[in-house]
């Protein structure tokens, strides 16, 4: 429910939007940004958050409490739970062009954001509009600043300032909001180590799939009785699926990518964990990495993977030879780092896990193989394939039984993910499966 309210109003709207994968892309690339009609607005040199807060005699504005100068509206949006497992919020200030047209040629408009926990930690940001810069229709539109934060559940005050440089007129309100725990959370320790709060900085479309911007690591600490060799492999093949559809296909990185950058903070306290990518298509791994505990994934070598020549669009010359694609390369890989032997420091036999990560394979053509010779017995070896769903599932439902053939006679087990609530429970089922094997 949305609660409007009027200019002079020192209270904030509030409006609770589901927030789906669908609509998440547009959501992530919307940090703090000026929006006017539709487009960025120009903005003046950049300068800190720290800077933003020393300018204006903001100590004397509190100690004369909220007041609206200059009609605005300050508004919060809750979306919920995102495909990087965290809880997102908004905070949106709103100025009439009219009121903005006034006030054109000279100064400008800066606006200050404060979020404060219940442990008194103080989280800011900040935003501003070169009047000099306006244009001259601004009149016709609204001007909206935007900052987007990851937060975790509790109780927060926020505290928005606006001010004109040229006429020292300024508003000010203060406010408190509550976050709301997930009910049924399969994993209630997953944000015991974050901060409160992040803003999020300004990202473009493949940056904003990963955010390295943010320092936090989710809490999945699984209770392993033995040492585990975690494997994961994402399949990143611009694959028939996508009908050379590069939207269609960062809609499906969209998933994936939070989804390998989750499961790669995975702490085994006695055990590895390995990330990899491949593509079926040129039968490669196109990048890999063992990652030390407490150690992230380098996104900078796994964008590189995800770079224009290797979407979609681009189809190699060996590739256009053949008719149909085939699995074969997945099979190929996980057979060969079966055979690598475990570490001789090892006290104990390793519990082997692979993680496998893909598109529906519909498309595919699958071919009658062996069994997987010398395959490892189920208790020292688990196969999770995790499918991105598709929106429309009669496109492509997903060949699951012809990938457990592919593998046989490794156990399979598959979950299909698309939708935060739908990656939340994969991990916790992989968390529960590490504890109990």
């Amino acid at each position: 429910m949305i609660f409007l309210q009027s200019p002079n109003s020192t209270v904030p709207t509030f409006a609770r939007l589901p927030l789906r994968s669908q609509s998440f892309l547009a959501v992530l690339l919307l940090a703090c940004t000026v929006i006017v009609s539709g487009q960025t607005a120009p903005q003046p040199p950049a300068i800190t958050t720290a800077r933003a807060f020393s300018v204006p005699p903001l100590k004397r504005w509190l100690s004369e409490g909220p007041v609206v100068q200059i009609p605005w509206k300050v508004k919060v949006f809750r979306h919920g739970l995102s495909v990087h497992q965290r809880l997102v919020e908004r905070i949106e200030v709103e100025m009439n062009g009219r009121e903005l047209g006034k006030r054109a040629g000279q100064g400008r408009i800066g606006v200050l954001v404060q979020v404060t926990d219940s442990q008194g930690h103080e989280f800011r940001d900040h935003g501003e509009l070169d009047l000099v810069e306006l244009k001259p229709d601004i009149g016709k539109n609204n001007v909206s600043w935007f900052w987007n934060a990851f937060a975790t559940p509790g109780d927060y005050n926020i505290m928005v300032v606006l001010f004109d440089s040229a006429t020292g007129e300024h508003n000010l309100t203060m406010f408190g909001i509550h976050v709301d725990p997930l009910k049924n959370d399969p994993l209630p320790e997953l944000w015991r180590d974050l901060p409160a709060w992040e803003f999020w900085d300004v990202l473009d479309d493949k940056d904003a799939f990963f955010h390295p911007d943010i320092e936090g690591r989710l809490h999945l600490k699984p209770a392993a009785k033995r040492p585990v060799q975690l494997e994961i492999l994402a399949d990143l093949t611009p694959s028939d699926l996508f009908h050379g559809s590069a939207r269609f296909y960062d809609h499906y990185l969209s998933t994936v990518v939070p989804l390998m950058k989750a499961l790669s903070e995975m702490d085994l306290e006695d055990g590895s964990v390995n990330v990899s990518t491949v593509d079926l298509r040129r039968r490669k791994v196109t990048f890999q990495q063992e990652l030390a505990r407490g150690k992230d994934m380098d996104w900078t070598k796994v964008k590189a993977v995800l770079a224009p020549e290797n979407g979609p669009v681009t189809v190699d010359a060996q590739v256009l030879q053949e008719k149909h694609e085939r699995p074969d390369f997945l099979r190929e890989e996980l057979t060969r780092r079966l055979r690598i032997p475990p570490s001789p420091a090892a006290d104990k036999r390793p519990l082997r896990v692979f993680v496998v990560i893909g598109s529906p394979m519909d498309f595919y053509s699958f071919h009658s193989m062996p069994p997987i010779e010398d395959a490892p017995a189920e208790q020292d070896c688990r196969v999770y394939y995790l499918q991105y769903e598709l929106y429309n599932p009669r496109y492509a439902y997903g060949a699951i039984d012809k990938v457990k053939k592919l593998l046989q006679p490794l156990p399979v087990h598959t979950m299909k993910v698309r939708t935060p609530e739908s990656i939340r429970h994969a991990l916790a089922q992989v968390m529960d499966d590490l504890a109990r094997m």
